[in-house]
């Protein structure tokens, strides 16, 4: 009975590396050789997306020195601190992300309304 629960390991660590190296080439392809070849075409559109990049690493910068590394947690087996600053970072940089979506909503839809009413 354990070579079959072993048999199923193997074939989920296998699936996860194929998934990984999967998941590698598709952010290659998005971040790497998409705006190389968007900047053959236009090459104001590599501007914007290399500003759209820095700001999230800025982003990613500013929620990593926030994040507290002191919360280690051997359930889950996080025992370094830099590990667990990663992990709250890429937590904050999530509730930053979703926050300035939030505002971007709100900020179109309200000046889409006064535009309606002829205000702004």
């Amino acid at each position: 009975m354990e070579e079959v629960s072993s048999i199923g390991g193997d074939v989920a660590e296998y699936g996860l590396q194929i998934t990984y190296i999967l998941f590698g080439l598709a952010v290659l392809g998005a971040f790497i050789i998409g705006p190389i070849l968007n900047a053959i075409n236009n090459p104001k559109a590599l501007v914007k997306g290399l500003a759209s990049a820095v700001f999230i690493g800025v982003l990613f910068a500013i929620a990593y020195s926030l994040a507290d590394g002191s919360m280690i947690l051997p359930k889950y087996k996080v025992y370094t601190e830099s590990t667990s600053r990663l992990i709250g970072a890429g937590l904050i940089t999530t509730y930053l992300m979703f926050g300035i979506a939030f505002l971007g909503i709100i900020i179109t839809l309200l000046r889409s309304t006064f535009r309606k009413l002829g205000i702004g």
